[in-house]
């Protein structure tokens, strides 16, 4: 490590530091919900799990490929119309946008219908939301008929980090909802972690967003509110802080291969096509066979 990631190591853990206690005392009643996160600590140890992104490679997705495998799933993607067709274990929300909502607008709502499409019977599916989002799902009631677990992913991931992933604290934030997921799949201790539909292809839609173009680089049929709502994010950022954002998930992606790699878990990348290089590739047909 040269001097200057020494350097800004110690000041990415001195902010950690000073984050978390501030988090602590704006959330201090919710904080004590990341104590129930303990009933999956090293739940599935030395299983194999696929977390799939919102990448256009699964648009066409077989989802009967992977019945009687452990999934976790991310944000928007229960809009895919052949979702029911997964049974997903696990679904994980992040991104702010989600909690912060008026139930007449007709995004929002359909923001609500996909929570309603992850409680049906046949998914018995866990939800992973963040702490803020407390609210939301008690002024909309979502915890009724679903199961919800919170965590808080406030901290910036340290170059070289080897410690120990607790979802029982405070864990990372790396600008991309399937890294969350990875680190709870790591927390349950899974030993093997493929990615699906990691295409890594939506700064092309902010890009298209940008230029007022067609933006299709999702697993799932994009309606006017979905178009109108990225390019009202894209107007909130600068095209710097776009491309900015993107180099640091691309980074982080390296970061976590590294830590798996020194943590014998095997972190492998399925995606049909894409521009993720940051983590080695597997076919999934020959992981699904046992070929690897």
């Amino acid at each position: 490590m040269t001097k200057k990631q020494f350097i800004d190591t110690a000041y990415i853990k001195l902010g950690n530091k000073k984050n978390v206690h501030n988090r602590r005392r704006k959330y201090k009643e919710e904080y004590h919900l990341l104590e129930n996160n303990k009933y999956f600590k090293n739940k599935y140890r030395d299983k194999r799990c696929f977390i799939l992104g919102n990448g256009p490679s699964l648009y066409s997705f077989e989802w009967a490929l992977l019945k009687d495998e452990y999934t976790f799933t991310v944000n928007m993607l229960p809009k895919n119309r052949d979702f029911p067709k997964l049974r997903s274990n696990f679904h994980i929300w992040t991104d702010p946008i989600f909690f912060d909502t008026n139930i007449e607008d007709p995004y929002e709502n359909s923001i609500i219908q996909s929570f309603k499409r992850l409680s049906k019977k046949e998914q018995q599916c866990t939800c992973f939301l963040p702490i803020h989002a407390l609210g939301f799902v008690k002024k909309y009631q979502l915890d009724r008929n679903q199961k919800i677990n919170y965590i808080d992913n406030c901290l910036k991931w340290p170059d070289g980090f080897s410690g120990d992933i607790d979802l029982t604290k405070a864990i990372f934030d790396c600008s991309t909802v399937v890294i969350q997921a990875i680190e709870i799949a790591i927390y349950m201790g899974f030993s093997e972690i493929f990615l699906l539909g990691c295409d890594c292809t939506g700064i092309l839609g902010q890009v298209n967003a940008q230029l007022e173009q067609d933006i299709t680089t999702y697993a799932y049929e994009l309606s006017e509110q979905d178009r109108d709502r990225i390019r009202s994010t894209n107007q909130m950022h600068s095209m710097e802080g776009i491309f900015l954002q993107w180099v640091n998930v691309f980074h982080y992606y390296k970061e976590l291969s590294w830590y798996c790699e020194k943590k014998d878990i095997l972190l492998r990348n399925c995606t049909s096509g894409g521009i993720l290089d940051s983590i080695p590739r597997r076919k999934l047909m020959d992981v699904l066979n046992n070929e690897y």
